[in-house]
């Protein structure tokens, strides 16, 4: 059985990726403890010195976004808001991940599904700790929980930034690069976008999220390098 099993009877190559993918965990575990404790620590100073200025403005651009509304534009924000769910993702981030692992990339495959893990325990910790409500006017879909940051622009900025990542050194041609760009940028702002012209949340919830996101993504793409370099010949 040569070719299929090495000499203690693992697939060839498998040993040597179980290791690389706990050190890979590990390190996303102590960036997840700093990126949790610095983005909580922003959003109180923000939310104690900075929003009590500007709130008016916060509200003020979502009721603005609102003056626009038309049937059309509801239709194509509620189809956003559903890609942009926590079902969706988790769906997207199983396929992606499988896909990846498919194709023999176990390394990359783990980064995308520890990105997602790290990016809704973010959510979900700082959602717990500033219980911020969600606003109630002009509600154009249904919403529960709290509302900052909002979870819809930080998971799509986890998701597509993760996966712009991951295939980041695996395209050469320039178009698909741009496109890998296009796709990370344009998805997670129409998503967030979406969540304000919906009612669901005010902008800061949004800009919040997508905050969240960039500051988790900087952190793994860190950890990531960090491994690299712990990794063995």
């Amino acid at each position: 059985m040569r070719g299929e099993r090495d000499a203690g009877g693992s697939a060839p190559g498998l040993r040597p990726q179980l290791p690389a993918i706990g050190r890979l965990a590990l390190h996303f575990l102590a960036a997840y403890v700093v990126v949790q404790a610095v983005f909580l620590g922003m959003a109180e100073l923000a939310a104690r010195i900075v929003y009590p200025d500007v709130r008016s403005v916060d509200v003020g651009l979502a009721l603005a976004l609102h003056q626009h509304a038309a049937p059309a534009l509801t239709v194509l924000f509620l189809g956003l808001t559903i890609l942009g769910s926590g079902l969706a993702n988790v769906l997207l981030t199983a396929a992606l991940a499988w896909l990846l692992a498919r194709r023999r990339l176990p390394i990359l495959a783990s980064m995308l599904v520890l990105v997602m893990l790290g990016g809704w325990s973010l959510e979900f910790v700082t959602k717990l700790v500033l219980h911020r409500a969600r606003p109630e006017y002009l509600r154009l879909a249904a919403a529960t929980g709290y509302s900052f940051p909002s979870g819809h622009a930080l998971e799509a900025t986890c998701l597509y930034g993760a996966l712009a990542l991951a295939l980041w050194p695996l395209v050469r041609r320039p178009w698909q690069r741009v496109g890998l760009v296009a796709l990370a940028t344009l998805m997670p702002l129409s998503i967030g976008l979406s969540r304000v012209y919906l009612g669901v949340h005010y902008p800061s919830d949004v800009l919040g999220g997508w905050v969240g996101g960039l500051l988790w993504l900087a952190a793994t793409r860190l950890a990531v390098r960090a491994c690299e370099r712990q990794r063995g010949p």
